[in-house]
């Protein structure tokens, strides 16, 4: 039997925080959740990196720069998958990134299908 998947999710919103955990477990993910981008990078290096498929991180974070902090996870698992979660143009934002690579975009709101949709790609 496989271990399941792990995902990391960073988002400072804690309702929508807990609804991506709780989607996540439906869809047998193990997920760690934290709501700041300091709090997320503790729990990622307390943590073996390389167990994490992918993270999923809030583009607008209070004081932090969602960039930065996923070029600082991916200094330690540089096969993570990282994930622009945002209300804004996803696309245009993600494209403004020039520390790190968005492999994908989660649009708010989203829904379980479309969340079913992201996790099967990491």
């Amino acid at each position: 039997m496989t271990d399941p998947k792990k995902i990391l999710i960073i988002d400072d919103e804690m309702p929508l925080l807990k609804i991506m955990e709780k989607f996540s477990e439906r869809l047998k993910w193990v997920a760690v959740t934290a709501e700041s981008g300091e709090k997320g990078k503790e729990l990622f290096l307390s943590e073996k990196p390389e167990s994490f498929s992918g993270v999923i991180i809030d583009y607008n974070l209070p004081n932090e720069s969602s960039e930065q902090i996923l070029s600082d996870l991916k200094e330690h698992n540089p096969q993570l998958k990282c994930v622009l979660s945002t209300g804004f143009s996803a696309t245009d934002i993600s494209n403004n990134f020039t520390k790190v690579t968005v492999d994908y975009t989660l649009q708010k709101p989203f829904s379980l299908t479309d969340f079913k949709e992201l996790l099967d790609k990491l």
